[in-house]
């Protein structure tokens, strides 16, 4: 396999003409305990790009994760937004954070309220704190409706999320994102809880929104034959480091066996 920092180098090279939505400079990452979760890492992140993260559970793919939207803040380097530039200050914060849409693995959801309070959750950071004491506005809501209607649950907006199947609340979790019109979605282990037939309807509708958003997506997945179906580039950690950074047709075995150190081939 070719050197993680020459493949790279010819990722970037052959997506300069694509505005990266987000860069991190020498990231690293060392938690309190003194366990160092990244490593230096330079990196970007395109609009019109699903980017999947692979590797092993440890790997560092969650704190990535959370570094692009500094939920996890960098011990050093920098992470750059092409809206905001680095990204330091609180008021910064606040609106790269409004712009950068969560998907968590677990949903993250309401049970008793309805689909569609649990959209306009996602609104709730586009309005000042007393502002959100009142009931949101007939544009709200018809966003939040619309955002159902993508993701083909318009018809249960008035159902209670406990009623719904585990794929249904995956969907409204994709609906509550899209709500906040971001630049980025961030998705942790989307499908990790739903059977096959639901996690591929669910990562299908990631793709689509990205084609007719224009936007940038980066997920977190153990599942390698979802990577190679969903994404447009895989990066591949391990112990903290970019060991792979491709398209999902070079992911073959030599590469898989640098991400997953126990990776054996199926054939």
């Amino acid at each position: 396999m070719a050197d993680p920092g020459s493949v790279t180098q010819s990722r970037d090279s052959a997506a300069s003409e694509t505005a990266a939505t987000l860069q991190l400079k020498d990231v690293e990452v060392t938690y309190p305990s003194g366990v160092q979760a990244l490593k230096p890492i330079n990196l970007r992140f395109n609009s019109r790009e699903i980017t999947v993260l692979l590797g092993p559970s440890g790997a560092g793919k969650s704190t990535l994760l959370r570094t692009l939207n500094l939920s996890v803040k960098p011990s050093r380097g920098k992470v750059i937004s092409s809206e905001h530039g680095t990204l330091n200050a609180s008021t910064m914060l606040r609106e790269h954070r409004r712009r950068c849409a969560m998907i968590f693995q677990q949903h993250q959801l309401i049970g008793r309220l309805s689909a569609l309070q649990n959209v306009l959750a996602g609104r709730l950071g586009h309005h000042s704190a007393l502002r959100t004491l009142f009931p949101l506005s007939e544009k709200d809501k018809r966003l939040a409706l619309h955002s159902l209607d993508r993701v083909g649950l318009l018809q249960t907006a008035l159902s209670r999320c406990d009623q719904l199947s585990g794929g249904q609340q995956q969907r409204v979790g994709i609906a509550r994102a899209l709500v906040q019109q971001p630049s980025i979605i961030l998705a942790d282990e989307p499908v990790s809880s739903l059977d096959p037939t639901a996690s591929r309807h669910v990562l299908a509708q990631l793709r689509d929104i990205v084609r007719e958003d224009d936007i940038c997506v980066v997920i977190s997945l153990h599942q390698i034959e979802y990577a190679r179906e969903v994404a447009d580039r895989i990066i591949g950690l391990s112990d903290g480091q970019v060991v792979f950074d491709n398209i999902p047709d070079q992911l073959n075995d030599n590469a898989l066996r640098q991400i997953y150190r126990n990776f054996t081939s199926k054939k």
